[in-house]
């Protein structure tokens, strides 16, 4: 039963975020010991040295944010593939919008499609 259960949830992106927030702070940490060697380098040219890292932290803070956006939506696919057919889930998602706009009818319409479909016409495993 447990077995089952592992199956069917998705894991929260912490992994990553972890993962992203470690390999910053290493970064962070070479910046700090090279420092003298960058502000020369900066310096020469200035001006376009600070487009260049306004960019990259501009780039650094969205990765972070569209990860921190998928909690949500990892916990709504969660409680959508384990939830008693009369549980309404009281958030819907943003990004996966689409897929929430189906109700149960739907859904049953979907998995009596592929019950009835010839076998010819449902995906096969790899052999």
């Amino acid at each position: 039963m447990s077995e089952m259960r592992e199956q069917t949830v998705l894991d929260l992106p912490k992994v990553y975020f972890v993962r992203m927030l470690v390999f910053t702070l290493v970064v962070g940490i070479i910046v700090a010991i090279l420092y003298p060697f960058l502000q020369r380098a900066f310096f020469a040219n200035a001006a376009l040295n600070s487009v260049i890292i306004a960019a990259l932290l501009l780039g650094v803070l969205y990765s972070y944010r569209m990860v921190w956006r998928l909690w949500p939506e990892v916990n709504w696919v969660n409680h959508f593939r384990i939830a008693d057919p009369g549980l309404e889930i009281p958030y819907k998602p943003v990004l996966l919008a689409p897929m929430a706009t189906h109700t149960d009818t739907d859904m049953e319409d979907v998995h009596m499609a592929f019950a009835s479909a010839p076998p010819d016409v449902l995906p096969r495993g790899k052999s």
